[in-house]
């Protein structure tokens, strides 16, 4: 009896332990399919990634808000005085829509197209003339109001893209703990526009105070070829970027003075000189999957030119031509969007 029953407690650990080591095969089995297939999916995702597309595409679209000032200056006759007349358009304030589209090929050559228009909504104005150099013997000077108006920027480039990860991604990832991180150079032409006018007249020197009529406009226009770098930054699904662009610029003023009766109308006078300016873009993408993004964009500009010419359209068809001594434009934007990628 003491035996049967020693032996059946040996058959029962015997049972019990081939039980569990089935058990733990068969977890350790499971365990082990699992982390296989989070492996393969994970080899998966970063071959797909990496791996060129014929084409890829990215549309986008934002709405925002942007800040810009505007200046001139010219001589009087054989620049004297240096500074004759100066006008200053200051915190135009403008609602913006902008869309660009990304087309790559290969994942290596590029083209950027992108296009933004804003309605001013308000801003300042102030129209100066002085007698002597150096801005002194101010004997005339207006402080405008400057509610209506545009800005149009258009741009169009060819690049080429060149990724960290086209060889040795694993050494780059370790390196920059990214997901992806890639930079175009790139090469282009750009259009940019802003048309401020002057209304609700007001006149500060001498102060005799407002004055009905004034409609005035001034639109500036810049056309350069332009030189860029930008990068972008994945991580996870972050996508942040850096964008400077050089611009070389020609620069065409044209203005409408349209309480000048001695002056020529609709073209009262005109600028011309050469230029150059910095554009500065910076942003954040947020995946929301892999097709949809949403953004976040700054965008700073900053254009200058060299001493030009000042043409005055007389309204009996005589022309007279100062020295337009310089052009100063800073603008600064931001905007909310969102980006289909195809």
């Amino acid at each position: 009896m003491g035996y049967s029953n020693a032996m059946r407690l040996h058959v029962t650990y015997i049972v019990a332990v081939l039980v569990f080591c089935a058990a733990f095969d068969r977890a350790h089995a499971q365990s082990s399919g699992q982390r296989d297939k989070i492996i393969q999916q994970e080899m998966n995702r970063v071959t797909e990634q990496h791996t060129p597309k014929l084409i890829a595409i990215d549309a986008s679209m934002d709405a925002g808000y942007r800040w810009d000032d505007l200046q001139w200056n010219k001589a009087g006759p054989d620049s004297n005085p240096d500074v004759l007349s100066e006008l200053t358009w200051r915190n135009m304030r403008s609602y913006t829509l902008s869309s660009r589209a990304e087309i790559l090929f290969n994942d290596l050559f590029l083209i950027d197209l992108g296009g933004g228009y804003g309605w001013v909504d308000k801003g300042e104005n102030q129209d100066s003339d002085y007698l002597t150099s150096g801005r002194r013997d101010e004997f005339s000077r207006s402080n405008n109001a400057s509610n209506i108006g545009h800005v149009l920027d258009l741009s169009a480039a060819l690049g080429l893209r060149f990724s960290v990860y086209s060889s040795k991604p694993d050494q780059a990832k370790e390196f920059f703990d990214l997901d992806n991180f890639y930079y175009d150079i790139l090469a282009g032409y750009s259009y940019n526009e802003q048309q401020f006018y002057m209304t609700e007249g007001n006149q500060t020197v001498p102060a005799t105070g407002p004055f009905g009529g004034l409609k005035s406009n001034y639109e500036a226009q810049w056309r350069s070829p332009w030189i860029g770098l930008q990068a972008h930054a994945q991580k996870n699904g972050l996508l942040g970027f850096a964008r400077f662009e050089y611009h070389q610029a020609q620069y065409h003023g044209q203005a409408n003075w349209n309480l000048r009766s001695d002056f020529m109308h609709p073209d009262s006078y005109e600028h011309r000189a050469d230029g150059y300016g910095l554009v500065f873009i910076g942003g954040v993408s947020y995946f929301i999957n892999p097709r949809w993004s949403v953004d976040a964009i700054g965008k700073h500009n900053r254009w200058s030119t060299k001493p030009g010419k000042d043409t005055i359209f007389f309204s009996d068809g005589s022309t007279y031509q100062d020295r337009l001594n310089r052009v100063d434009w800073v603008s600064t934007s931001f905007s909310l969007g969102s980006t289909f990628h195809f």
